[in-house]
């Protein structure tokens, strides 16, 4: 809830005697004649406005396309994928607050521990992907192409930024320049890089399955059933990586 222009709203209609409404209006427009005056057009500007907690949202409709002709428009497709795997973890933390949420219409508030479980398991699904291209590399290179190299970009592979944190000073600068998979590959398996990511996923896991806990004393079927689904997930992302994984971790 905007609560500070829900205040200032509810005082200029007090005071006024002009409508909240009227001046929502008011700000929606403001809003996209600043859009226009900025941007040029506003023909893919779209606002969202919860008129009862002032809240809003104000986003750009784009076309994802190879090659970008209109940046106020289109979007290339290797940004789009950057903006994606950026938000992977709120995705991932978001679809968790609500399927708690969907699962039971009695529960009014979302614990700290279905929150703290999200977050873990995008920051785990996220590292299994990025190991994936070594793990798995056949099947990634089949379904997802080339991974990301570039040093410049805001979310790195984080198979190849912990490789870079750990590798000499002339594997570094060859890193930032090269595009050669199995030198990579070389790097990654003497350096054990798979290893520690995984023991590292290991300790995500064991903390999740102490958050779960929380649902034990609670709500021991939704516990259960809550437990079974995430074994389910994480057998499938290890499956799809190659990767093995540990099912003793998910007992406490």
């Amino acid at each position: 809830m905007n609560t500070e222009l829900l205040e200032a709203l509810n005082i200029l209609e007090k005071e006024k005697d002009i409508s909240k409404e009227t001046l929502l209006d008011a700000i929606e427009n403001s809003l996209m004649n600043a859009c226009k005056n900025h941007f040029g057009k506003t023909d893919n500007i779209k606002l969202i406005m919860n008129k009862e907690t002032c809240e809003y949202q104000l986003y750009a409709e784009k076309t994802v396309v190879e090659e970008v002709e209109d940046k106020l428009e289109q979007i290339s497709l290797e940004d789009a994928k950057e903006i994606i795997e950026l938000e992977t973890v709120s995705l991932i933390e978001n679809s968790f607050t609500l399927g708690y949420k969907l699962s039971n219409p009695a529960f009014l508030s979302v614990p700290d521990a279905i929150i703290n479980i999200g977050h873990s398991c995008g920051y785990c699904f996220q590292v299994l992907n990025d190991m994936e291209p070594f793990s798995a590399p056949h099947i990634n290179q089949k379904y997802k192409g080339n991974i990301n190299y570039d040093f410049e970009k805001h979310r790195k592979n984080i198979v190849i930024s912990y490789l870079y944190g750990c590798c000499t000073q002339r594997e570094r600068k060859q890193l930032e320049t090269t595009s050669d998979f199995e030198y990579l590959c070389r790097l990654v398996k003497k350096y054990d890089v798979l290893a520690t990511l995984l023991n590292e996923l290991e300790s995500e896991i064991i903390e999740i399955m102490q958050q779960c806990l929380y649902f034990k004393n609670s709500n021991l079927q939704y516990y259960n059933d809550f437990k079974k689904f995430l074994m389910v997930m994480f057998n499938i992302c290890y499956k799809k990586c190659e990767l093995p994984l540990k099912n003793e971790l998910f007992n406490n």
